[in-house]
């Protein structure tokens, strides 16, 4: 009996051990495996490929790739989900992890280490949180696809080989506060080509931009004091280098740094044209109101978005598609597109933004009847009406005035209908909806526009007539106009009225002359198919 507790007793120990030793195990269904990553942090990965870390604090730091726990399904990995607090992502975390091809970090996070993101060859996109200082070495070494990323305002330090064959990244902005740029950083990134290095930087250290080959310009600071070797080497696209300090100070840097004789520097100056501010993806529903922005610093700025669809960048010609700030609304035919800008300086020299993408999400709201352009004359009463459907539904017309869309104070501006009355200064004004359900979710109707039309105008008045009793009177007008009508009135017993002779409703009216017509008046009202009328001048009748 004591035999078998022992053999029992035995046999536990020897479970807990292999569990301890290997903390990935199969679980539940739908899940594939699951483990821990940090003190306390779980992982789950789900049989469609999604890995969920959640928890609070830091994930553990690796000190290879082979000792990460998800490291034999990482070529399953499509897509990482974080939920909780989580504070950093450790060394090698995603490591190789090849069929990735894009994650969003949680703000939380503070640090991302060595290694994280190294060799993700079909990582296109990722978002760096507000809170991260530093990009450690290696991060996203060899991220090939990576195409767009924006470094947050607090990094001062990217460190060695940060972002090294990543070939297709497209231009990069250096945030203002970093003073530290390692070896290799943006090596053999061959598709940005205008790069401005921080004042605050004082090193440029070995091979940052070796075979750059498409980098045109770059702009450095006069805090730099010294340039380590081969920093340009096989950048053979390079034509301009702008430093801000003393051909001098500058001349120490040349023995190491390869800089072909061709090159063009230009001393105590800085790039004529760089990007400061990148524009970012852009999620919403059909109708909703996208935009992009960028900004810039040179002199005379000109700025053209373009747009990217069946494999061409073409100009774009939505609303600010000429100023720093894109808008439209979104329809199912966006999904997918991307967006960049480009920024021309007044010498002609020009930088590109990053490309920015739209995806388009499934909505709570839906338009089923669009607003109509109103036609109309002054004084005419227009309106714009919207049909949606949704819960909890409010409204807000706005119009486009100077440059920006603003809230409209006319009747029925928080309703589904807009109305007031037409001046000449409402002519080409646009008039949109913006409509938000109980969720907060909103959509942005079709951009509906005013015509004012002129009035009709009389361009041949009525003449008097002279005659004998039985002869046949007539007067005739001509005027332009669209939709004309036409209506003769007489004048008798001190009121006008509408007369029924031959042609009253016609440009030209008759009848035969009495005794009685001695002294009649006649005028004729005109009027267009928008309401609008004009009244002749009057012609009298002189009985001889």
């Amino acid at each position: 009996m004591g035999k078998c507790k022992l053999k029992i007793v035995s046999m536990v120990l020897t479970v807990i051990i292999v569990f301890s030793l290997f903390p990935a195990t199969v679980a539940l269904a739908g899940t594939r495996a699951s483990g821990t990553c940090g003190s306390n942090l779980n992982w789950t990965l789900s049989d469609t490929g999604t890995l969920t870390i959640s928890g609070s604090g830091n994930m553990d730091n690796w000190i290879s790739e082979s000792r990460v726990p998800w490291r034999e399904y990482r070529s399953s990995i499509k897509s990482v989900v974080f939920s909780g607090n989580i504070t950093s992502i450790g060394k090698y975390s995603f490591f190789q992890c090849s069929n990735l091809t894009s994650i969003k970090i949680p703000e939380s996070v503070t640090l991302i280490d060595k290694f994280a993101f190294k060799e993700c060859t079909n990582l296109k996109s990722v978002n760096i949180p507000s809170g991260v200082t530093a990009i450690n070495a290696s991060v996203f070494y060899q991220c090939s696809s990576l195409t767009n990323i924006t470094i947050p305002s607090n990094v001062t330090m990217i460190g060695s080989s940060a972002f090294e064959y990543c070939t297709n990244l497209n231009n990069i902005t250096i945030p203002s506060k970093v003073t530290e740029i390692g070896s290799y950083a943006f090596s053999n990134c061959n598709s940005f080509t205008n790069i401005t290095i921080p004042s605050g930087v004082v090193t440029i250290y070995q091979s940052i931009f070796n075979n750059c080959k498409n980098l045109k310009t770059v702009s450095i600071p006069n805090s730099v004091t010294s340039m380590g070797y081969y920093v340009f080497t096989g950048c053979e696209s390079l034509t301009d280098i702008y430093f801000a300090g003393t051909r001098e100070k500058f001349t120490k840097f040349l023995c190491y740094s390869s800089i072909d004789k061709s090159v063009n520097i230009h001393y105590g100056s800085t790039a004529p044209v760089s990007i400061t501010t990148q524009p970012k993806d852009y999620s919403g529903a059909v109708g909703s109101a996208a935009s992009f922005s960028v900004t810039a610093s040179g002199t005379g700025l000109s700025y053209q978005w373009q747009v990217y669809s069946n494999g061409v960048w073409s100009n774009s010609n939505a609303t600010g598609s000429n100023t720093n700030k894109i808008s439209f609304n979104v329809t199912n035919s966006h999904n997918g597109k991307k967006y960049r800008c480009v920024v021309t300086d007044k010498n002609g020299q020009k930088v590109t933004s990053n490309a920015a993408s739209i995806t388009v999400v499934a909505s709570s709201i839906t338009i089923t009847k669009q607003p109509s352009n109103y036609t109309g004359g002054v004084g005419n009463t227009a309106s714009f009406s919207v049909t949606a459907q949704g819960t909890g539904l409010s409204y807000i017309w706005q119009v486009y005035s100077n440059g920006a869309w603003r809230n409209s104070g006319a009747t029925g501006a928080k309703t589904s209908k807009i109305s007031f009355k037409v001046s000449n200064d409402h002519n080409g004004m646009k008039y949109r909806c913006v409509i938000k359900d109980a969720n907060g979710q909103k959509v942005v109707t079709d951009v509906v526009s005013v015509k004012v039309v002129a009035a009709p105008s009389i361009t041949r008045q009525p003449s008097d007539y002279s005659g004998s009793v039985g002869s046949q009177a007539s007067f005739s007008i001509a005027a332009s106009g669209s939709g004309l009508t036409y209506q003769w009135q007489m004048y008798t017993n001190g009121a006008w009225k509408n007369s029924g002779a031959t042609g009253a409703k016609t440009s030209k009216i008759t009848f035969n002359v009495t005794n009685s017509h001695s002294g009649m008046k006649y005028r004729c009202i005109v009027k267009d198919s928008y309401g609008q009328k004009v009244v002749s001048n009057t012609a009298v009748v002189r009985v001889i």
